[in-house]
């Protein structure tokens, strides 16, 4: 899936770019590569995130593993931008959750495994900046969201209960804005159930 800004775009968004939405469907495994490219001379900033919706079964009975130590941002703090770590070895979820793991992707192939009751499941996200031929890593984030009950009630397109299903596990560049001053940076995720 493609998009430009002869396209589509808004007087808020001044700058010439593309983006392009890659799915490939294998037996075990999902990959989707989201790519934003700069096509003009004047460099921009922007974030990106692959909200990626999965279905756990049941919000207790899910764990979360790969996340130790690692530092985040607590969206639903009275403070967002301070550091924290995460001691847990397996982090559940028990309240509105919206974290920003800062660079968590890219680690030495790191990856976030989640147990639940409709199986376990890998999540991979790894991002690349890209000129010509060249190829080069971007530390990338990963985002752990549930609304809890009362936000979940609040949302017109989610049902009331619907977070005790669901778990969202999401590579992104969002910690902080990335500037493109030529070529692209393709926001890559694997996920696999074991």
């Amino acid at each position: 899936l493609t998009l430009d800004n002869k396209t589509a775009t808004h007087e808020a968004w001044p700058f010439e770019y593309g983006l392009r939405f890659e799915v490939v469907l294998e037996d075990s495994k999902l990959t989707t590569s989201y790519v934003v490219r700069n096509t003009g001379d004047k460099p921009f900033k922007f974030q990106s995130l692959q909200h990626t919706y999965l279905h756990v079964g049941d919000i207790s009975k899910t764990t979360i593993q790969g996340l130790q130590n690692q530092r985040f941002l607590d969206k639903a703090s009275s403070d967002p931008t301070v550091l924290n770590f995460d001691r847990r070895a397996a982090a559940d979820i028990t309240e509105f959750t919206d974290r920003v793991y800062v660079n968590v992707n890219g680690q030495d192939g790191k990856q976030i495994e989640v147990t639940c009751p409709k199986g376990k499941f890998v999540v991979k996200g790894t991002a690349s900046f890209q000129n010509g031929d060249a190829e080069d890593p971007v530390p990338s984030d990963t985002v752990v969201w549930n609304p809890w009950a009362e936000k979940a009630k609040g949302m017109g397109d989610f049902d009331d209960d619907g977070y005790n299903l669901m778990l969202c596990i999401e590579p992104g560049l969002v910690s902080d804005f990335h500037m493109l001053p030529e070529g692209a940076i393709c926001l890559k995720q694997e996920l696999s159930k074991c």
